[in-house]
């Protein structure tokens, strides 16, 4: 056999050798340090699932805020001044509540820090499916203020904004429902094997 094909098995022979060397020499993570990412993971998990019903309150609320401001919108010419100033001030009135509740939700998300990567991850993913949410409710209480403003200082119809905020209603309106934080939570219960149940037990 030619020197050359044995300098080449050789060769392979030393790549196979080092590499099974090398894996034998891997040191896995602590076990302290496993134990450590889990019990965040847990506490992530479960303080998600705490502002969970909160969080599904504000999207169902908004939605229906969202349906009848549309409906509103293409019936705002039959409505006289005073009933349309009066429901505009209604809908903005309930879109700030709604857009400050869950600024509270987000301040409760933020209130922890982790120290792994993937709960790091969880946690910058409700950061912005919240700050979405709230940059869409603003942008509505911007809108339908405007036009309430507008409406007290004696315009008719041919409002701007109204354009601009009926499209984004029904943009919102014909997505599927959103399920604040659940997703999040599914992450957490795959990657560290416990069920929603298990959070509340004792290790």
């Amino acid at each position: 056999m030619k020197a050359w094909v044995w300098e080449r098995r050789r060769r392979i022979i030393y790549v196979i050798v080092a590499i099974a060397l090398l894996r034998l020499t891997e040191i896995p993570p602590p076990l302290s340090s496993v134990r450590q990412e889990e019990a965040e993971g847990r506490v992530l998990a479960r303080s998600l699932l705490d502002l969970g019903p909160e969080a599904k309150t504000l999207v169902d609320k908004e939605h229906v805020i969202a349906n009848e401001l549309k409906v509103t919108l293409e019936e705002s010419a039959g409505l006289d001044k005073d009933t349309f100033i009066s429901r505009f001030k209604q809908y903005v009135d309930r879109l700030v509540e709604v857009r400050d509740k869950r600024q509270q939700v987000f301040i409760a998300v933020a209130d922890r820090q982790w120290s792994n990567a993937l709960n790091k991850n969880v946690q910058r993913l409700v950061f912005n499916q919240l700050k979405a949410q709230i940059g869409r409710t603003q942008q509505w209480i911007e809108y339908t203020e405007n036009i309430r403003l507008r409406a007290e200082l004696g315009r008719k119809g041919d409002f701007p904004e109204l354009p601009k905020l009926s499209k984004g209603l029904e943009s919102y309106l014909t997505l599927p429902a959103e399920t604040p934080l659940y997703d999040q939570v599914k992450i957490l219960t795959e990657e560290y094997h416990f069920s929603e149940a298990d959070l509340y037990k004792e290790k």
